[in-house]
C-alpha cells in the first residue's frame, strides 16, 4: 500500500532547501550539495524516516541532522554516546514532522541528548548559537555498513556553539542509566596564524569517521567560529 505523503513535510522540505542553499562552501562539495538539494526536490518526503524515500533493496533513504556542539569558549566538543553503534558522535537524529526546519531538528536533538537548550528564559541550561549562514557539512552514510540495515541516512551537519566555557555546562544522558554526555577538549593552534587543530584527543571509541569530520571542520570554524563569545553574543535592549 503506498502511504500519503505526510501534509507537514512540504513546509519542513521547503525550509531544508533554504538551509542548504544558504550554507557556505568553505568544507561543503557543491555537487553533494546539489545531490541533497535533487533529493528533496524530487521526494519531498525525504526529510522523514517513516515516509519511504528511495527504496534500495527493501530499505530507505532519507535526511538526517546532527551538531557539532562547541562551548563558549570554542575550546571543547560535546559528544554523545550512541547505545546501537556502541561509540561516541555528535547530537543528533531523525527529524520530525514537527521540526520546523534542520536547525530545529538539530536544537531538539542537542536538548533531548545532553540537556542543553532543553529550557527557556531564567536559569536555562544554555544558549546555543548557530555558527555560520547554514549546514557545515554533508555527510552521506551506508547503513549496511554501520548497523547492517539496509538504505541511508544523508545526515546534515551543524555547528552550535554554546554561551558558556565547558566547566559551567553539566551535560545529561537523555535515558536513566545511559553513560553521560561528555565535553571532549579541542586543543587550538598556537601562534600568529592559530586557530582549530585538525587532531582531538577523541575517546577511544569514539565513532570511526568522527576524526574525519572534525578534521573537515577546521576551515570552516576558522572562518565562522574564531572570533572570542563576547564577539558573537548579541547586544541586549
Amino acid at each position: 500500500m503506498t502511504r500519503a505523503p505526510d501534509p507537514t513535510a512540504p513546509a519542513l522540505t521547503a525550509r531544508a532547501l533554504e538551509e542548504l542553499r544558504a550554507a557556505s562552501e568553505v568544507a561543503i562539495d557543491p555537487a553533494v550539495r546539489e545531490d541533497y538539494v535533487r533529493l528533496l526536490e524530487a521526494i519531498p518526503d525525504a526529510v522523514l524516516r517513516d515516509r519511504p524515500a528511495l527504496a534500495a533493496e527493501g530499505g530507505s533513504l532519507h535526511l538526517t541532522a546532527s551538531a557539532v556542539v562547541l562551548d563558549g569558549p570554542a575550546e571543547h566538543v560535546a559528544l554523545v554516546w550512541h547505545a546501537r553503534g556502541r561509540c561516541w558522535v555528535q547530537p543528533g537524529g531523525h527529524l520530525e514532522a514537527t521540526d520546523a526546519s534542520l536547525e530545529a531538528a538539530v536544537r531538539r536533538e542537542i536538548a533531548e541528548e545532553t540537556g542543553l537548550g532543553a529550557e527557556a528564559g531564567p536559569g536555562a541550561d544554555a544558549r546555543l548559537r548557530p555558527v555560520g549562514p547554514g549546514p557545515a557539512l554533508l555527510e552521506a552514510h551506508d547503513l549496511a555498513s554501520t548497523f547492517g540495515a539496509r538504505g541511508g541516512h544523508w545526515d546534515v551537519v551543524l555547528v552550535l556553539r554554546a554561551d558558556a566555557a565547558a566547566a559551567e555546562l553539566p551535560l545529561r544522558a537523555e535515558e536513566p542509566g545511559a553513560p553521560t554526555p561528555v565535553w571532549v577538549p579541542w586543543p587550538r593552534i598556537d601562534g600568529p596564524h592559530g586557530g582549530f587543530s585538525p587532531r582531538v584527543p577523541l575517546p577511544a571509541d569514539a565513532a570511526s569517521d568522527m576524526p574525519e569530520i572534525l578534521e573537515r571542520l577546521v576551515p570552516y570554524l576558522d572562518e565562522f567560529a574564531a572570533e572570542p563569545l563576547e564577539d558573537t553574543v548579541p547586544a541586549s535592549d
